[in-house]
């Protein structure tokens, strides 16, 4: 009768198996940690342009302990307030304005009250703040009841949101809510961002009367959390 050989305690057969094994538990570890977190969902993470997996709560802890406070300031409130006791603009009004705001034919004094208010130098306080020395917020912008810029920390791609997720999901038809919107490439600042909106508050009846959105640097927010 043949005798099977052994090596180490193990016949030849054994050692394929043992050897299948191993591999295999390396596939799933490998698999594993490429998959989001054991009890939590594929929506808990924004995912960047580059693959890069953002989890939802550190996006969600900076907007609750940052944005929220930044977008209820005495300054903020007041550019919405005033933009928002002017007469409303028709629509046709203000998609002529947003073309030519685009296209870079807008006057530069105007550009200039938007980005030069009180408001548009405390957003540029803020962006240069805690973090902002290593570029964490592309970009910060208000927006009044129709979605349309009121103030600004730097030149924005376009004019009106008002048709864009980042104010009709935050402004939620006056309740208002925060909304991170997808990753994306943005323009105005030649990066990757996400853009996170809090809804601006009327202090006495705690109304939403318009946007802030800030534009969190990806590259440099993974390197922070």
């Amino acid at each position: 009768m043949l005798k099977t050989r052994r090596f180490l305690g193990f016949t030849g057969a054994e050692k394929l198996y043992v050897g299948a094994v191993f591999l295999l538990t390396i596939l799933v570890i490998s698999w594993l940690q490429s998959y989001p977190i054991m009890g939590m969902r594929t929506g808990d993470y924004k995912w960047s342009p580059d693959g890069d997996r953002i989890p939802l709560r550190a996006i969600e802890r900076i907007a609750n302990k940052r944005f929220v406070a930044w977008a209820a300031n005495p300054v903020v409130i007041e550019v919405v307030q005033e933009a928002n006791k002017k007469p409303a603009k028709s629509l046709d009004e203000i998609i002529q304005l947003d073309k030519r705001w685009i296209e870079k034919k807008v006057s530069q004094e105007w550009i200039n009250e938007l980005l030069n208010s009180q408001c548009g130098r405390y957003l540029r306080k803020v962006q240069a703040g805690k973090g902002g020395e290593k570029g964490l917020y592309g970009e910060i912008f208000v927006m009044g009841r129709q979605g349309c810029i009121v103030a600004m920390s730097g030149r924005t791609s376009d004019y009106w949101q008002g048709d864009e997720d980042k104010f009709v999901k935050a402004f939620a038809d006056g309740k208002g809510t925060i909304f991170i919107d997808e990753a994306d490439y943005d323009e105005s600042t030649e990066a990757a961002l996400i853009q996170v909106s809090v809804p601006v508050l009327d202090p006495d009846t705690l109304k939403t009367i318009g946007i802030m959105t800030v534009g969190l640097n990806i590259g440099v927010f993974a390197e922070e959390i």
